[in-house]
């Protein structure tokens, strides 16, 4: 759980990412404090840093699935991140451009994907 994260130095991106700031809210809301002890903007660097032993880190899965695989890093899940269901996202292009027919359905079918009610993950 993220509560058990306050014991231990912690290596985090920085509050530009995503992922970071999904990390405050959610310790905000469970009044977790974290003692953090570096904020980087990259995640290889952050790896470097835990493979040294200089702290714990909490990043997206996908960036240490192949260290996890090779047994270079260990992996935990955080239950508290995974049981949040609604994630806030966007597609972004620059105002005003001409989009082709194949970008506009792009956007669509994301605009469907996403819509409130359906699940995420489980697109037709």
């Amino acid at each position: 759980m993220l509560k058990d994260l306050e014991a231990y130095p912690l290596i985090l991106l920085d509050q530009r990412c995503a992922s970071r700031r999904l990390i405050d809210e959610l310790c905000i809301q469970a009044r977790v404090r974290l003692r953090i002890t570096m904020e980087l903007s990259s995640i290889e660097v952050i790896k470097r840093l835990v493979r040294i032993d200089a702290g714990l880190s909490v990043v997206p899965a996908i960036a240490v699935q192949e260290e996890v695989q090779t047994g270079g890093l260990a992996a935990v899940a955080l239950h508290d991140l995974q049981q949040r269901s609604q994630y806030k996202m966007g597609a972004i292009y620059k105002k005003g451009r001409y989009l082709s027919l194949a970008a506009r359905s792009f956007l669509q079918e994301l605009q469907a994907y996403f819509a409130p009610g359906t699940r995420v993950g489980k697109g037709g």
